[in-house]
């Protein structure tokens, strides 16, 4: 990804602990509500030696990192939400609630949720590697986003965030608004920035990764004058949602920094 001229290349830590792959990897003692999920990006974090980091987070990883940016962790630089769900519950009807529990059931299910999710179908590879990542984890993993994170009320903790904070909504998005990203998310965290990417659905990092890459570098830019330190000497944390855990040698390999975390 260009960067003031210069092309800088991201190192991805893949520690998907339950919510990649949706629950491939070894079970963890901690549970599936908001703060566990929270703890254990902070413990990677801690584990990984890293010092000074900027915070991403994609669905419910931008709930996670709202919630993980309210601690005011040592080392946090700054926080980029891309469609995050809201810190208030999020509700869906029953229609579709009975939807989202069943998503990831089989391919029929999964092809109908990225339709949902992006603004126009990924390419075939891209597709395929979505529905066999969907498909390979437990029910477990699958079931907490609708039944439980999602209805977590976490807002009285968001006014406690500190940091530049970025907020990217699709103009398409289907699943959470540019209008609930405004009145939800924005209205809450004190001189958010607040950017809409053009022709995006609610998989901005699949539906448009160079308006994504270019709202991070400018981003980055902001964090450099503002603290007086070069942005490739922060690490940036992604913290993504299950739909997206195989995606990173697609999307995600390419960063502003040179470290980057992927957790879901």
């Amino acid at each position: 990804m260009e960067q003031g001229g210069r092309r800088v290349e991201g190192q991805v830590y893949d520690c998907r602990v339950r919510w990649a792959r949706l629950g491939q990897s070894d079970k963890s003692a901690a549970g599936y509500t908001l703060a566990d999920l929270a703890d254990e990006a902070l413990s990677l974090i801690q584990t990984l030696g890293i010092k000074s980091y900027v915070l991403v987070g994609h669905s419910l990883g931008g709930k996670i990192s709202q919630l993980i940016a309210s601690r005011n962790p040592e080392g946090l630089q700054g926080l980029v939400l891309v469609a995050p769900a809201p810190p208030t519950p999020l509700r869906f009807p029953d229609e579709m609630r009975k939807t989202q529990v069943h998503a990831y059931d089989n391919r029929q299910n999964v092809l109908q949720t990225i339709k949902l999710l992006s603004s126009r179908m990924p390419a075939p590879t891209v597709v395929e590697q979505i529905v066999e990542d969907s498909m390979s984890g437990s029910r477990e993993a699958t079931l907490a986003y609708p039944t439980a994170s999602i209805l977590e009320d976490i807002s009285s903790e968001i006014s406690k965030i500190n940091v530049p904070t970025l907020v990217l909504a699709g103009e398409l998005d289907q699943l959470d608004s540019v209008e609930q990203h405004k009145r939800e998310v924005v209205a809450r965290i004190l001189n958010a920035r607040f950017a809409i990417v053009k022709r995006s659905g609610h998989l901005i990092p699949i539906d448009e990764p160079v308006q994504r890459d270019r709202q991070l570098c400018y981003s980055a830019g902001g964090l450099k004058r503002r603290f007086r330190a070069a942005a490739q000497d922060c690490d940036w944390h992604w913290v993504l949602p299950p739909i997206l855990s195989s995606m990173k040698s697609e999307c995600y390999t390419q960063t502003t920094a040179k470290s980057c975390v992927v957790t879901d």
